[in-house]
Order: C-alpha cells, then sequence, then structure tokens
C-alpha cells in the first residue's frame, strides 16, 4: 500500500518472519522454488494467506492488568505453536502483518478507508 496512513506516514508492509521448522512460512518471504516446483510428484497443497493488519487477532495481554495491545509477530507464534495447523492435511499458511498494526478500538473511518 502507498497511501498515508491518517498519522501520514504511509504503512511498511510486510513485516518479515522467520518461517517455522515445520515448513509452514509465516512470513511474506517465499523461496525462489515452491514446494510443487521441488517436489514435482507430490499432491499440491492448499494455501491460506493471512492478511494480519491488527485488531483482536494481534492483540496480546500486556502490563499487570493484562491490557490488550497489538503485537508484531503474535499471531504467526501462536499458529506455528498449534499442532492442528501441522496436520499434513490442513493447508500451509502465510501470515504477512502490515506496519504499524491497528488497534482496532483505536480506528477511525479513515483507517477503514485506507485498509
Amino acid at each position: 500500500p502507498r497511501w498515508p496512513l491518517p498519522s501520514g506516514k504511509p504503512p511498511k508492509v510486510p513485516k518479515k518472519q522467520q518461517p517455522a521448522a515445520d515448513g509452514h512460512v509465516a512470513s511474506s518471504e517465499t523461496s525462489k522454488t515452491s514446494p510443487e516446483q521441488q517436489q514435482p510428484h507430490k499432491a499440491r497443497r492448499r494455501k491460506v494467506l493471512v492478511l494480519l493488519t491488527g485488531g483482536t487477532m494481534a492483540m496480546r495481554a500486556t502490563g499487570p492488568r493484562g491490557s490488550l495491545e497489538p503485537a508484531a509477530g503474535y499471531l504467526a507464534n501462536k499458529m506455528r505453536s498449534m499442532a492442528e495447523l501441522r496436520d499434513a492435511k490442513m493447508p500451509a499458511y502465510e501470515v504477512v502483518e502490515y506496519d504499524p498494526l491497528l488497534d482496532s478500538a483505536d480506528m477511525v473511518p479513515g483507517d477503514w478507508a485506507t485498509l
């Protein structure tokens, strides 16, 4: 995205994460050859792209009262820790985070139009 946020600053896209050891990619980085190109004899695995702008899925409890705030990398780390997402029957996924992550409670109509 090349538009300015209400703050006047353009968002930085995407926030890079390291791929997990199980082969799931939780970042915008992709290899130059896909798994299908490397192993054409195997069935193609479905893929899901998660575009994360903030909100509930990006929130982590912080501080002594457990207040919530968007945290970079939080969703990708949670997804990596979920055994059910590592099942071969599940689609591969990629999480792309926008920077800065936005707290949906603080968003205004200008933010929605930007997204």
